[in-house]
């Protein structure tokens, strides 16, 4: 009884010396670590997006501005430009935040919802991009869409928790520490993000078999695999700054650039393919969703037949 009073209260003087230590770093933080890095990772994330920007605004212009309508072209549009402007603008907002303590609590809470939205939204244009290719790859059939639409909802669902417990680890505009409950929205996106690449990998390996070295399945399957790598990679460091408690300010930052890169190079790429193998004037084949594929698979009766398969224009 009493080596369990002497425990109980060794551990109460533990928990008051972590809180102490605690509120000490975060000041130390704050006042001098934070600034650095509140500098350094808004302009450097933003040097590799306008980096990747120029790198592909000769193709971006050829082969994306002429294409009519369609929603994978204003997927791109979202996807290159939206994160662009926001990069721009925290460059505008953040010398603001950076070493100072006397912000009001409310504009502390609109920076925090406006992280969280930023994030959400980048998230779900790259997921449609790589769903939309999946439900393309097996011919528009209707319960590949209901699937993947279901598993999109619920780690939208999952984000909902992180981001109201994620106030109670808010100071200074600055979170701190990533809560416990953001591994739900990391074990929800390893579900979808690990869906996909089966998915993807499945209908080109396995059912199609025949055509799986064909430029158009090859580039599918290697686009999709990388980006899936880059999402685990992401996954990873949420577990490891949550395993070693570090300052997650700077995977807010990445996470909106390396988004932005992998969704519009899906696109680009297959617009790469398009322009070589169609003629430019041709508006009736496929933008990325409609892939043409030298297959003797056809979707709708489940046999092999010679001649083009061409996988359904969803949109």
């Amino acid at each position: 009884m009493v080596s369990d009073t002497i425990l109980g209260g060794y551990e109460v003087v533990a928990a008051t010396r972590s809180i102490h230590n605690h509120s000490g770093m975060s000041a130390f933080f704050f006042r001098s670590v934070f600034p650095k890095v509140q500098t350094g990772c808004p302009v450097a994330s933003l040097v590799v997006l306008l980096w990747d920007f120029l790198l592909t605004i000769d193709d971006e212009v050829r082969r994306i501005w002429p294409v009519k309508k369609r929603p994978f072209k204003w997927l791109y549009m979202f996807l290159r430009y939206f994160p662009l402007s926001t990069q721009i603008f925290h460059q505008i907002v953040l010398p603001d935040l950076s070493g100072n303590d006397t912000i009001l609590p409310l504009a502390c809470n609109l920076w925090h919802v406006y992280m969280i939205v930023l994030i959400q939204v980048i998230n779900v244009a790259l997921e449609l991009v790589l769903a939309l290719r999946v439900v393309a790859l097996f011919g528009g059939h209707p319960w590949v869409s209901r699937l993947l639409g279901c598993i999109m909802v619920v780690e939208f669902l999952c984000a909902v928790p992180v981001a109201w417990e994620s106030f109670r680890y808010y100071e200074h505009c600055i979170l701190f520490i990533l809560p416990p409950v953001v591994l739900i929205q990391a074990v929800a996106s390893l579900v979808i993000q690990t869906t996909f690449i089966c998915m993807t990998l499945y209908r080109i390996l396995i059912r199609g078999s025949r055509f799986w070295k064909t430029t158009v399945m090859f580039q599918v399957a290697r686009d999709g695999t990388i980006v899936y790598f880059v999402e685990m990679g992401l996954i990873c460091c949420v577990f490891a700054m949550l395993k070693l408690h570090w300052q997650p300010a700077i995977l807010f930052f990445w996470t909106v650039t390396i988004r932005s890169i992998c969704g519009t190079r899906l696109i680009l790429n297959m617009a790469r393919l398009r322009s070589q193998e169609v003629p430019q004037d041709n508006d009736d084949i496929l933008f990325t969703t409609q892939i043409d594929v030298p297959a003797h698979f056809i979707p709708e009766d489940g046999v092999y037949r010679p001649g083009l398969t061409s996988i359904q224009n969803l949109l």
